[in-house]
């Protein structure tokens, strides 16, 4: 196998690049997992991979942290490839299910870690005060429940202040309060570092992430903005509310305007460019239609995704 992993890759911005890849490939087997991902990250931003199972998600993550070699591409993170030990100690990560010792506390866990860094305690004091857990600091990890484990994983994450932080599935094990304030705690992380993450709740993506990538069977299926994601997807439909039906449709139809056209009652949805909707409800009312409501629609990320991918199932955690 040829290590495609030490050439870097061009980049024609001036900026810095926080983590970048071209043409990333990578097979386990017959299992293609990633297929030609080409993505940058720029600094400060909170970046999401979106995708459903089988993505290639978390085995992008394991390519920049150096834990999986890429089959083809080329990759850099902080500059450097991926592995390299002048920039793991700049980058915090999270990958699956933290893992810790059981009957150890939250706080010996958290301390073996930061002296193996060479740091030192009130580090380990100042991350339990970030995450929330000083309270449960000096119980046994045994006794913690799947999200205190989760914001224990957190915690070892932000041990140095890294740069860049990798996060697998954050949210998980979360109530809805603790996904509230771990959703305030990224968006605070990215005043400081640079944040990846992953995701399978697509409301969480959508408030937290300033850009998402969406995965469908290892290739990168769209990236963008969050809001240009959502605008680009939803751009041309509009609902339009009218009576009486049947000259609504006579006019819609010597318009245009029927093409793609579903009706509900007296709710009509359409599919038209901006310019379009004044000459259509001019139309309607010289036409003796009674026009109670235009608007454009707004898609969730959740049905954006669903376009993009045709998956019609929950979107879960990804290979």
């Amino acid at each position: 196998m040829t290590d495609h992993q030490d050439v870097r890759p061009g980049s024609t911005t001036a900026a810095p690049v926080v983590v970048e890849l071209a043409n990333v490939t990578k097979a386990f087997g017959a299992v293609q997992a990633v297929r030609g991902v080409t993505l940058r990250v720029e600094p400060g931003q909170v970046y999401g991979l979106l995708g459903p199972n089988g993505a290639g998600k978390t085995t992008l993550m394991r390519i920049l942290l150096g834990l999986v070699r890429s089959d083809a591409g080329t990759v850099r993170v902080l500059g450097e490839p991926p592995g390299d030990p002048r920039t793991l100690r700049r980058i915090g990560a999270l990958i699956e299910s933290p893992a810790f010792v059981p009957h150890l506390s939250g706080r010996v866990n958290l301390q073996v870690l930061a002296r193996a860094r060479g740091l030192p305690d009130a580090e380990v004091d100042r991350v339990l005060r970030v995450v929330d857990l000083e309270g449960a600091a000096d119980r046994r990890v045994t006794g913690y429940s799947l999200g205190m484990r989760q914001r224990l994983g957190v915690a070892g994450a932000l041990l140095g202040e890294p740069s860049l932080l990798i996060l697998d599935e954050p949210t998980n094990g979360l109530d809805p309060e603790g996904t509230a304030a771990m959703r305030s705690l990224i968006r605070d992380m990215a005043a400081h570092a640079t944040v990846l993450l992953s995701s399978h709740l697509l409301g969480e993506i959508q408030q937290v992430c300033d850009r998402v990538v969406v995965l469908d069977k290892g290739e990168v299926v769209a990236e963008d903005s969050v809001s240009e994601l959502l605008s680009r997807a939803g751009e041309r439909t509009v609902v339009l509310e009218a009576q009486p039906a049947d000259l609504t449709e006579k006019v819609l139809k010597a318009n245009d305007a029927w093409s793609g056209a579903t009706r509900d009652d007296s709710s009509w949805r359409l599919e038209l460019d901006g310019a379009g909707v004044p000459a259509l409800v001019r139309a309607l009312v010289e036409a003796g239609v009674e026009v109670h409501e235009v608007r454009r629609e707004r898609r969730s990320l959740e049905e954006v995704f669903f376009a993009l991918t045709g998956d019609h199932h929950p979107v879960r955690s990804g290979t």
